[in-house]
């Protein structure tokens, strides 16, 4: 009787180590989730605060000024970039997919400042519209899935997704 007992204490404390590393994933799977929605979603009203996407078209049609950005906010991509596997496969490449395509566009923007008129602005000038392009298509899509890890139920409280 007591080698049974032993054994089922010792069965039982398992199971609830278990149970709490399980709770403590979830809870971490889900800060981590919010972390990137909230840096995604205001790299995206950047984005569309600085009006770039009209910029960009101006630029390139009457050679005003390159648009220019404030430094992107990565800080939660960079500390937390180790821990994207607990957002599963498909959520790690989109959100460094996203990071990568916002990044591509700074640089792109900050080359167009120094470009000379000519066929190569043109040509910068279409590469960072798709940038853009590819960056708020990359963000909307990292937002709705991750609206679904913070809030299976409540999805209008991330408005952008």
């Amino acid at each position: 009787m007591g080698v049974i007992f032993v054994l089922l204490v010792i069965a039982l404390a398992i199971a609830g180590l278990a149970l709490g590393a399980a709770v403590a994933i979830r809870a971490g799977r889900r800060a981590l989730a919010a972390e990137l929605i909230g840096e995604i979603a205001e790299t995206l009203n950047l984005l569309e605060t600085h009006d770039v996407e009209r910029l960009l078209a101006e630029f390139g049609a009457d050679g005003r000024l390159a648009p220019s950005l404030p430094l992107l906010p990565t800080v939660s991509y960079r500390t937390d970039a180790p821990h994207l596997a607990l957002l599963g496969a498909h959520l790690a490449r989109l959100s460094a997919g996203f990071y990568a395509s916002a990044e591509a566009l700074q640089d792109e923007l900050r080359t167009l400042t120094s470009e000379a008129n000519g066929a190569g602005r043109a040509e910068r000038v279409h590469y960072a519209s798709e940038d853009l392009r590819r960056t708020f298509e990359l963000g909307d899509e990292a937002l709705r899935s991750l609206r679904d890890i913070v809030s299976g139920r409540r999805h209008d409280l991330i408005s952008r997704a």
